[in-house]
């Protein structure tokens, strides 16, 4: 009987760890990939460097990511030029000449933190953002326009399976076997207690 006790706990404690394990090994790769450092989109003027920084490495359509508004002075980029408001047109390279507006308005200064703008763009492609910088009195300081690309995101990729999904399919595979397995033993343990 003893020997039947330390079992049913070895195997429990056995399934307890594998399930662990295999639900620490789905999250992990999701939290060392969460945030990258960001890139900038940079154009220089006569007098000024206008930097628009975005959050991550690469921007993917359907996922959301922050543009943030700088405006400088000097190559070093410590002395920061004052300006009230920003306007921004976001632009996507189409058959239209024009290409399709995305985004189009004003953004102000932020009070607090740095200024920018929130935004998920829709489809992949070549992207070009025009921005313009004003001051107190509405007058343009500066402008410039910056192309970036748009990578295919998982919207647009709903039908391509990637390791997260093939890893959870495995991974629920693997746990169904063990629970399984388990009702198999205590079946067979208790026909021999029986016996």
């Amino acid at each position: 009987m003893i020997s039947l006790l330390v079992r049913r706990n070895t195997f429990l404690g056995a399934i307890l760890f594998l399930g662990i394990f295999a639900i620490s090994f789905e999250l992990i790769p999701t939290v060392v990939n969460a945030h990258g450092e960001g890139f900038s989109l940079t154009a220089t003027t006569t007098d000024y460097i206008i930097d628009v920084d975005y959050d991550y490495t690469a921007i993917f359509s359907g996922d959301t990511g922050r543009f943030n508004f700088n405006l400088f002075k000097d190559a070093t980029r410590t002395k920061k030029v004052d300006f009230t408001k920003v306007w921004a047109r976001i632009v996507r390279e189409s058959d239209i000449r024009e290409g399709d507006t995305v985004f189009s308005g004003w953004i102000a200064k932020a009070v607090f933190g740095s200024t920018g703008l929130s935004i998920s763009l829709p489809e992949s492609g070549a992207y070009t953002m025009i921005v313009r910088y004003n001051d107190d009195d509405d007058n343009k300081i500066t402008e410039a326009t910056l192309p970036f690309t748009v990578y295919p995101g998982t919207a647009e990729q709903a039908f391509e399976f990637g390791i997260e999904f093939w890893s959870g399919i495995a991974g629920g595979l693997f746990l169904a076997l063990i629970a399984v397995s388990g009702f198999v033993l205590r079946k067979r343990l208790s026909t021999q207690d029986s016996d």
